[in-house]
């Protein structure tokens, strides 16, 4: 018995999800592009960007990560009543 393979793929409805892509790993690894991102959604320079919303993990820059009342730390940016992104169009593009 063979299953099809649809064209399609899966959908997912974001609204009914306590946010597992914000929340479940560890790290977010940033690249210079998306931090140069950051700092234009802030309007502050590179160098503040870095130092506010990024940290050093071994030798990876990533996101840094807060309390969270679900998943004891979620992304910083994510904002803890809504379950939404607060910088969705800044977003890292991982």
């Amino acid at each position: 018995m063979s299953i099809p393979i649809t064209s399609s793929p899966p959908t997912y409805n974001c609204d009914k999800c306590p946010a597992y892509c914000c929340s479940i790993y560890d790290r977010v690894q940033v690249t210079k592009r998306d931090i140069n991102r950051l700092a234009k959604h802030f309007g502050v320079s590179f160098e503040i960007a870095q130092h506010r919303f990024t940290r050093l993990y071994n030798d990876e820059r990533v996101l840094r990560r807060k309390a969270d009342p679900i998943f004891g730390q979620a992304c910083r940016f994510l904002n803890p009543e809504t379950r939404k992104c607060t910088i969705y169009h800044a977003r890292p593009a991982v």
